[in-house]
């Protein structure tokens, strides 16, 4: 339940440090006079806290309050609520991708970084599997679209990523709130926070949060066992410091685990069925186990013919769906075997300010180690023919200093210095001793990897703005970045009985780019704001982690480089009840890297490269309405288009199809029509009860789960549209404050497809949505 949140504290670093708690929300206007108002959504996207209607450039923010009621507890959540921005969990194994306006990363391998950079209470976050860990008792997540190289820095082409935890206050009683869930599949939640005061001068917060499941949706149908339960937990300490009225300390400490199992992947047959490579009476391993139209190779002629797949085709291993038990069911498996996580974090932070009149001088300091380890079962099938187990430790510390600036009338700028350095450790290995694996690899049952990857970053960068007349401002950012990366591994053939060495790699690369932005902003009522915008940014480059059959495939693919243009508007209405924000924007995308097929070894595989130019058009609009004080209406639409324009590359995505010129293709894993749409309604029920329902739908176009490189792909790797539509009933209480919420998700219980990969051994396999989901939940509140 949203509750207005008035917070005072003495001395000036208020203004500069928690405006966004301090600030009164517009809607908390008496409501027996009726007045009322939308509220003001404040943010510090732009390193202080500021208004969003003040603001010329695309951010989306929700409180933590909005988060918790619309059931937000990971990052790919955020894809229901806002226009224009997707996800994916590569094979459901803790690797969140988040793509904003088409522009995402399309690689599971933890040691290359995202395309939208995520800063964790102002600490970057170097790895994708960072993204869910601090998912809880937060004050709002902020989502800049666009380019952020200014700001934000290296890679951050596609936006930036705010998630910003509750903070104690000096000053303030004690306070908090007990979240309690329960739901389908046996799912318990509990989540809590408590903010207490030490003294005078500290005060403290700490708050938690544990997940558990039971006996969930998917099922081996051989091995006839379910699997997928959820096991993890996470904590938070944060004490604050204020020895001095222009003195601001904080110190943070956090830690968790996830010991998750992993959903189960069902398979794809696609090749004809031409029995066995035994019953051709070829003399290879485990030809009972390997199609022969998978060495041919002899693709099923439905998928020929533009149909897709069906009951007839078969798998890498020569069976059909129906061998294995498979009907058809959206969360059924032939796996033998149920993959797992079993990751543990911890981290520190200090974030120190210093007021001096106009002036803040920050520091933040920062250590995260995370032991991440997914053990996957990828083939879905009832053998040992693509296991993988990845082990990767990653220890990294960063250091920011900046000054900033504000006469709050003219000029205003910020300028800072960061540096970031992390090493990554990862051992993997690769089984398949039943199936193609010995075949590619000489007789070998299994293949290990062991890499180490180290990068350090340095920048320097500033952001100024100038009021030149009550009506424009005008605001510039650059940034300098120098980044290297080395990496060094050696990869091993395990054959039983010996190992032998199969390749080695010791190389590195580096980075220096110049990013910014050049923007104008108009006001020329209350209300109401235009601007337009410049703005470049740059990925890092760096080398593939997964395995390979020859050096070359190991070449390190360069940076990727982005050129946005972009206008809109910010306006209030109707006594700001109607709240109407738009934009418009044009990307010119360089050197872009995704998934593609490399040949040059003697097995070919899928790997992150860079396959040449894109170009990206599309427009926004959200609208915000509260008609009347009991309901409110959000409605969000959003259109894309993604397309290569320039490459040299041929590629197939499908196993044994015949590859095909990539340009002219869509990037994969985006909509180009999307659509969501929030309607609350909530009225008193006497002198103290409340009841609220909530109706929550989203609507995404037809999307390719992979590179589609010619019509018969797109049959199987394009998803039909969809809508998901979402149902909360919430009943509370205003003076104890209180609420107890019924809910059920995707409540029409729509199938759809999230994910369709190969496995880099002549198999695919595909995971689908989560079905209805049910439960209730109870939240309490008590204190400030």
């Amino acid at each position: 339940m949203t509750h207005p949140r008035f917070h005072y504290r003495p001395g000036p670093l208020c203004a500069a440090l928690a405006l966004a708690a301090c600030a009164a929300p517009a809607g908390a206007q008496d409501a027996s006079s009726g007045n009322w108002a939308l509220e003001e959504v404040v943010v510090t996207a732009q390193k202080r806290a500021q208004s969003s209607q003040d603001l010329g450039l695309s951010v989306s923010a929700l409180n933590g309050d909005a988060l918790r009621e619309q059931g937000i507890a990971q990052v790919e959540d955020l894809a229901r609520f806002v226009p224009n921005v997707s996800s994916l969990n590569i094979s459901g194994g803790g690797v969140p991708i988040v793509i904003v306006r088409g522009v995402g990363l399309q690689n599971f391998r933890v040691n290359d970084s995202p395309t939208t950079a995520l800063y964790i209470d102002e600490v970057y976050q170097t790895s994708v599997i960072s993204a869910d860990f601090t998912m809880f008792d937060l004050e709002r997540v902020e989502l800049l679209k666009g380019p952020q190289g200014g700001l934000y820095g290296r890679n951050s082409i596609s936006g930036a990523m705010q998630v910003i935890s509750n903070k104690p206050y000096v000053g303030e009683p004690a306070g908090g709130y007990l979240n309690a869930e329960y739901g389908r599949y046996n799912r318990r939640q509990l989540e809590g926070a408590a903010s207490f005061p030490l003294n005078d001068t500290a005060a403290m917060r700490v708050s938690g949060r544990w997940e558990q499941s039971d006996d969930t949706q998917f099922k081996s149908q051989p091995g006839g066992f379910h699997h997928g339960e959820a096991d993890r937990w996470a904590a938070r300490s944060l004490l604050r410091l204020e020895p001095g009225d222009n003195v601001d300390i904080l110190f943070k400490v956090h830690g968790g685990a996830d010991q998750s199992e992993l959903p189960l992947l069902q398979p794809v047959g696609t090749f004809a069925d031409l029995g066995t490579a035994a019953d051709a009476g070829l003399d290879i391993a485990n030809a009972d186990n390997i199609a022969l139209g998978s060495l041919i190779p002899a693709l099923c002629p439905s998928l020929l013919a533009g149909r897709g797949v069906n009951g007839d085709c078969v798998y890498n291993t020569g069976g059909r769906p129906s061998d294995y038990g498979l009907d058809g069911g959206r969360y059924q498996s032939a796996a033998d075997f149920g993959g797992y996580l079993d990751n543990t974090w911890y981290g520190a932070s200090i974030n120190a300010n210093l007021a001096l009149g106009d002036y803040t001088l920050t520091s933040i300091s920062a250590y995260d180690n995370i032991d991440y380890r997914r053990d996957t079962d990828l083939d879905g099938l009832p053998i040992e023919h693509t296991h993988s187990d990845y082990r990767t430790q990653i220890d990294s510390w960063s250091q920011e200093f900046r000054v900033a600036f504000d006469d709050s009338d003219t000029v205003s700028w910020v300028a800072g210095l960061t540096y970031g350095e992390d090493e990554l450790v990862e051992a993997s290995d690769l089984r398949g001793s039943e199936g193609l694996l010995p075949v590619a690899f000489g007789g070998a049952q299994r293949v290990d990897q062991n890499y180490e990857q180290t990068t350090r970053a340095l920048a320097l960068y500033a952001h100024g703005e100038w009021r030149f007349s009550p009506q424009w401002n005008l605001v510039a950012e650059l940034r300098h970045t120098n980044a290297d990366k080395q990496f060094e591994g050696l990869q091993v053939l395990d054959f039983g009985s010996f190992a032998a060495p199969f390749i080695s790699y010791d190389d590195d690369t580096d980075f220096d780019n110049l990013s910014g932005k050049l923007a104008l902003e108009w006001t020329p009522a209350d209300n109401l704001l235009f601007y337009g915008s410049l703005s470049e940014g740059f990925k890092t480059g760096g080398f593939y982690g997964g395995f390979i059959t020859a050096p070359e495939q190991l070449a390190p693919y360069d940076e990727e480089t982005i050129l946005a243009y972009e206008a809109g508007l910010k306006s209030d209405w109707l006594d700001d009840r109607l709240r109407l924000n738009g934009s418009v924007f044009y990307y010119d995308r360089q050197d872009v890297q995704q998934s593609a097929t490399d040949t040059s070894g003697p097995v070919a595989v899928t790997r992150l490269t860079n396959v040449g130019d894109v170009e990206v058009s599309g427009a926004e609009l959200d609208l915000t309405y509260q008609p009347v004080q009991a309901l409110t209406l959000q409605l969000g639409l959003g259109y894309t288009d993604s397309e290569l324009i320039d490459s040299d590359l041929v590629s197939a995505t499908i196993p044994g199809m015949p590859e095909s010129p990539i340009e002219g293709t869509n990037t994969p894993n985006y909509s180009k029509v999307n659509a969501n749409f929030l309607g609350r309604y909530q009225r008193d029920l006497g002198d103290d009860l409340y009841g609220r329902l909530q109706l929550e739908v989203s609507y995404r176009s037809e999307r390719d789960l992979n590179l589609v490189t010619n019509w018969r792909e797109g049959a199987l790797l394009t998803e039909p549209a969809y809508t998901l539509t979402n149902l909360r009933l919430g009943l509370g209480s205003h003076q104890n404050d209180w609420e107890v919420m019924l809910f059920v998700e995707n409540l029409t219980d729509e199938r759809y497809r999230t994910l369709l990969r190969d496995n880099g051994l002549r198999g695919m396999h595909t995971l689908y949505g989560d079905p209805r989901i049910w439960g209730a939940s109870f939240t309490y509140h008590w204190g400030s």
